[in-house]
């Protein structure tokens, strides 16, 4: 959940797009009787940096900044940050990628991390829009309680 709490920062967080923010943030898997203090900024297009402190004073915020620079640099020069740019732009995983070349979806959930991953679904299918349709609000039914199970569980 914190990680999702972290996505939705960066995500509606409009000032991240054009300057260094500096903000506490409570992650309750992580400590739900206190703060972190986040540093956040994009260092690419696409790529937001956070760094996360358990310091709040101005001095932590300069480290970070200063922090981030040399992060950054690193990441350019070793063109690391072009390859995060890129796999960005890539389509969606599809089942044929997964070796499902039949299959029109594919959901995979490990039980022991209680992560999951799926694919898109793939534009082949021979559906009638209205077959498609309900598969679509099936599958929306399957994710919905694959991602719900893995909250209730930790």
């Amino acid at each position: 959940r914190d990680l999702i709490l972290l996505i939705n920062f960066v995500d509606k967080a409009k000032q991240l797009r054009s300057q260094e923010t500096w903000t506490p943030l409570c992650l309750p898997m992580f400590n739900n009787t206190g703060f972190l203090h986040a540093y956040a900024a994009f260092i690419s297009q696409h790529v937001c940096l956070i760094l996360l402190s358990a310091g709040e004073d101005l001095e932590q915020f300069h480290y970070c900044s200063l922090s981030k620079g040399k992060i950054q640099k690193e990441l350019e020069e070793t063109r690391i940050l072009t390859e995060i740019e890129m796999s960005l732009s890539q389509p969606v995983m599809i089942p044929h990628n997964c070796n499902a070349a039949a299959a029109i979806h594919v959901l995979y959930k490990c039980s022991n991390s209680q992560q999951y991953m799926e694919t898109g679904i793939s534009t082949h299918a021979p559906l009638f829009q209205t077959e498609r349709k309900r598969l679509i609000r099936r599958y929306a039914q399957v994710q919905d309680r694959a991602i719900s199970s893995t909250y209730s569980q930790e």
